[in-house]
């Protein structure tokens, strides 16, 4: 069987839930133009909204990936429900303040992340 596969879109409220929410990936993952390693962490940033084919309003999660050096900028990534829930988990609060002190997507930048800037601080 071959042919496009429908995207799984997240409803405008359903997306809103997850901002400010890091994710996972379970395993290595193919995003067309770039892939992300199992263990990636990603930051939700925003979310992404437009009209599919059907005519039906769809959105999808815009994810912020770090990188491993600090000379590389980040990647923009849009998730939507199929791929989020295939391919990633979520962090739990409780796991995301535990990591705060060593995780990299923390330290370089999730403030001003949540406020919708996507410019890791200059140090």
């Amino acid at each position: 069987m071959g042919g496009i596969m429908e995207m799984a879109h997240f409803t405008l409220d359903e997306a809103q839930q997850y901002l400010g929410q890091i994710i996972i990936a379970q395993t290595d993952v193919d995003m067309g133009r770039t892939w992300v390693m199992a263990q990636d962490r990603g930051l939700v940033i925003g979310v992404d909204g437009g009209y599919t084919v059907c005519g039906e309003l769809g959105y999808c999660l815009a994810v912020q990936f770090w990188p491993e050096r600090e000379s590389t900028r980040p990647t923009v990534l849009f998730v939507d429900k199929h791929l989020l829930h295939e391919y990633f988990s979520l962090r739990t609060e409780e796991q995301a303040a535990s990591e705060a002190a060593s995780s990299h997507c923390l330290r370089r930048g999730s403030t001003l992340a949540l406020r919708g800037w996507g410019i890791p601080p200059h140090p």
